[in-house]
């Protein structure tokens, strides 16, 4: 069995993708070009959990329009189903660190929240405001990337070795 025949070929390129602005992250020399790059490895990260879904669904014969594990569970429950993929995926997004991955995403989609209303000149010098603001980091950017990118990595390896059809 191929892997490629549920589409993983779309998945690692996001995760080629992703490693590429981890890199870019880790050059930067300003606070702007990092938060950019850092936002870029998030959504491919993100995207790549997305590719994955899309993998799971044509595998298990289901819609490849299914964007959540919740809508997958449901379609599956529907054929009398039952994903040991989809259960594990469900486990690390509701406490674990797939569900960090994906607040990151929600937060580069949200505009920040403005402190204080500045005069004009003063806004003009900093029209680029960090879009995720986190009071206390436990850990440094870079390294949070590099976890999830090996997380998901890891995970999705494990899952594809147990895709195989008989």
């Amino acid at each position: 069995m191929r892997v490629a025949r549920y589409g993983a070929g779309r998945t690692n390129q996001k995760f080629y993708f992703a490693k590429m602005a981890m890199q870019q992250v880790e050059q930067a020399v300003d606070e702007p070009s990092k938060q950019a790059n850092y936002e870029a490895a998030v959504f491919h990260l993100h995207g790549a959990f997305l590719a994955f879904l899309q993998e799971l669904s044509r595998f298990y014969k289901l819609s490849p329009q299914l964007g959540t594990t919740e809508a997958i569970r449901l379609a599956l429950d529907a054929k009398g189903q039952v994903s040991p993929e989809i259960s594990q995926l469900q486990a690390v997004e509701e406490g674990g660190w797939l569900g960090g991955l994906q607040q990151a995403f929600a937060d580069c989609q949200l505009a920040p929240e403005p402190v204080e209303v500045q005069p004009e000149a003063e806004l003009a010098e900093g029209l680029i405001m960090r879009a995720v603001t986190n009071p206390v980091e436990p850990e440094p950017v870079e390294q949070r990337l590099k976890a999830w990118h090996t997380q998901l990595q890891r995970l999705f390896s494990e899952f594809r070795q147990e895709m195989v059809e008989f």
